[in-house]
């Protein structure tokens, strides 16, 4: 463990020392994103794998048709049985993110549709609101109008320079 009298931190360093340091930290960064790239596609290769024959009798008997029988298929069999079978309740919270019917994620949409309510009034004045400004446009333009004909507004027409 570090001894945090001894930690130099790195505005305190020389540019060089800094460079160094961020150039190694850098490479590391490097290497963790490609070894997670690489676990990645590996996991994405089994998956995709056929299972062993018993585990495609077991696909088979519960009704899974043969072409989508793989490991994927296997494993969402496997979260699914532990939820039934088991009541194992975090294999339910899988299941229901996998179908993106979490809780949070439920939880946010009600407050997004509370809030929703809350901003636009329910009660007809914003319909009454639209048709008050439709009228006070119609009266603007027969101001306007008015005032034309009467020569009271000069119309000035602006030219482009």
């Amino acid at each position: 463990m570090a001894n945090e009298e001894n930690l130099i931190p790195i505005q305190n360093r020389t540019t060089s020392e800094a460079r160094e340091i961020s150039a190694k930290g850098g490479k590391k960064s490097g290497e963790a994103r490609r070894r997670k790239k690489d676990m990645k596609a590996k996991m994405k290769l089994l998956l995709s794998l056929q299972p062993t024959a018993s585990q495609s009798e077991l696909l088979k008997a519960i009704g899974i048709p043969e072409e989508d029988a793989d490991n994927e298929m296997l494993l969402l069999v496997t979260m699914f049985q532990a939820v039934t079978e088991d009541r194992d309740t975090k294999a339910f919270d899988k299941v229901m993110d996998v179908l993106g019917k979490t809780v949070q994620r439920e939880e946010l949409t009600l407050k997004k549709r509370q809030a929703a309510k809350q901003d636009k009034p329910n009660n007809g004045t914003t319909e009454q609101l639209i048709a008050g400004m439709q009228e006070q446009g119609a009266e603007d333009d027969l101001h306007e109008e008015t005032a034309t004909i009467d020569g009271t507004v000069e119309n000035k027409e602006v030219t482009a320079d």
